[in-house]
């Protein structure tokens, strides 16, 4: 396994996973108030509708569906997918860096875009700047309904995948592109959800995206880059998604978003 530059901070896992929860009380103050084991516990999928539940458009969001959705994704996978796939690891586990969590994390990868059908939205990849007038290209119901998203929920999607498997896993930043970074303590992997075309993954190793994201020293220094974020951060990342939108409809001043 390469050297991971990037600063080592194990997920944060809750002890038990309620997918079934109710959260269709619960508000972001709820949220903000919550200590961070606690918060560890809240689904990222409800937290990043919960947040999106303050844009106008997005206010009548039913929680619950999108909920009953992936975790119908996740009883296939489980079930029907990775007994079928894991005998490929163990004929060749060379080929998967000789561990079983980083065939996994590939095959949920394959099962969300073959099977699925989760691909980036054509009409953003490799544009030069766009303007999120559509709340729902940057939260988790707009790449549900669609199957078509960008690097803000196609990662949270991933995201709340892994959650349910009970992974380490959670969002990354480098520069302002989200990644996944599973990280348990002993091993360290990145994961770019946004890379669909290919029937695989892309686990880019932190020293070519220092390089091609150009990340300064103190990036990974810091902590700001490549660093699995804590459970307030992930919350504070889907606030800021909101605050894009609200930025790029004009209203930016002031406290509307």
């Amino acid at each position: 396994m390469k050297p991971q530059h990037g600063s080592t901070c194990p997920v944060v896992v809750a002890d038990s996973l309620d997918w079934q929860r109710d959260y269709a009380a619960t508000t972001l103050n709820d949220l903000i108030a919550l200590p961070e084991h606690r918060l560890a516990e809240v689904d990222p999928l409800a937290m990043n509708l919960i947040v999106a539940k303050g844009i106008p458009s997005l206010s009548v969001i039913a929680i619950a569906h999108y909920q009953n959705v992936v975790n119908t994704w996740v009883t296939d996978f489980e079930r029907r997918c990775l007994p079928k796939w894991e005998p490929y690891f163990h004929e060749a586990p060379h080929d998967f860096e000789n561990d079983i969590r980083y065939f996994r994390l590939g095959m949920v990868c394959q099962y969300l875009e073959l099977e699925v059908g989760i691909q980036y939205n054509p009409d953003q990849r490799d544009v030069q700047g766009i303007l999120y007038i559509n709340p729902s290209d940057l939260f988790l119901n707009g790449v549900i309904d669609t199957r078509e998203g960008t690097c803000g929920n196609m990662a949270a999607l991933h995201l709340a995948f892994g959650w349910r498997m009970g992974w380490p896993i959670s969002l990354a930043c480098v520069n302002s592109h989200f990644i996944l970074r599973f990280d348990d303590g002993n091993a360290i992997y990145y994961i770019e959800a946004t890379q669909s075309g290919f029937g695989g993954f892309k686990p880019d190793p932190d020293e070519f995206l220092i390089e091609t994201k150009k990340l300064p020293p103190i990036a990974i220094q810091s902590g700001s880059d490549l660093r699995a974020l804590r459970p307030h951060e992930m919350l504070g990342s889907f606030v800021g998604l909101r605050a894009r939108h609200a930025q790029d409809v004009g209203k930016y001043e002031g406290n509307e978003c």
